[in-house]
């Protein structure tokens, strides 16, 4: 199954009101819709089954903004799963739900703890409660209720801390969850493959822990613009897992926050996840 992976497009009000915003390099918030116009484009184009919206969608969380950004989710005609990022909380955790719940047309879901279906695979997320303490809802993953199979994690924050990986490199960390640990424990502990992809830290990047494998992916907003594309199989043995990038905008940065190559290959069997050649 194949699926296209969109995060941190940013989308402002009032793009034209002279306020300049910037993580890694300066977002250009006069392009931002456009941007996301593309970067649904490009999944079309490429044929894949659903997309993935990772969060912070809106850049102050106002309803103008996550209404104009489902219904640009929506128009695609192919699934979407999303899950809240924490600018998407600002003023309300229940802004980006409600929008979903009004202008997604059915066929944008709000991603919960709790499993649903995403063609062949289980899919998941973790709503935030509020932008200011990063925190779940409450709700922590109950990796019981999501059997034995692979279950892919769409979040906003990681899984994972980049906190050393990004400053190792020379790059910001804009944190972790306000209760890391409580919330992404049960998921370590899971011993069949998970699949955490998230977005919150405008990086590339990927790691494996054991079962856990977590695919950072770069914001729309900021260089280098793109669209991640993941295309998940089962195999006789386990599960392969082939991510690539396309980009929706050009760019002339000096410095992007790319910290993995453009295409991987990893494969889970014997109850862990492996990178590849090739």
């Amino acid at each position: 199954m194949k699926i296209g992976i969109i995060t941190d497009s940013h989308l402002y009000p009032t793009p034209g009101d002279g306020r300049a915003f910037a993580y890694h390099n300066p977002y250009p918030m006069e392009r931002a819709r456009a941007q996301l116009e593309s970067a649904i484009d490009i999944c079309v184009r490429t044929g894949v089954a659903g997309i993935a919206m990772l969060g912070d969608l809106s850049h102050i969380g106002d309803a103008a903004s996550l209404t104009i950004g489902v219904q640009m989710l929506a128009q695609s005609g192919l699934p979407v799963w999303i899950s809240p990022g924490n600018h998407d909380c600002v003023p309300r955790a229940e802004a980006m739900a409600d929008a979903v719940a009004v202008h997604g047309g059915g066929r944008v879901k709000f991603l919960s703890t709790q499993t649903m279906s995403a063609g062949d695979l289980h899919i998941a997320g973790l709503p935030l409660r509020d932008e200011g303490a990063q925190q779940p809802n409450g709700n922590v993953p109950d990796v019981s209720a999501w059997g034995d199979d692979l279950v892919v994690w769409a979040i906003h924050h990681p899984a994972v801390s980049l906190a050393e990986r990004t400053r190792a490199a020379g790059l910001k960390f804009p944190g972790d969850l306000g209760n890391y640990e409580t919330a992404v424990a049960p998921v370590h502990a899971r011993t069949t493959p998970t699949l955490a992809i998230h977005g919150h830290a405008h990086v590339r990047d990927e790691l494996a822990q054991g079962a856990l494998l977590q695919f950072s992916f770069a914001a729309l907003i900021e260089p280098p613009h793109e669209v991640g594309v993941l295309e998940i199989d089962r195999t006789a043995n386990g599960w392969r897992v082939r991510r690539s990038h396309i980009a929706a905008a050009a760019h002339s940065a000096q410095r992007v926050p790319i910290l993995s190559p453009d295409a991987t290959l990893w494969s889970f069997e014997s109850g862990a996840w492996k990178r590849e050649q090739g």
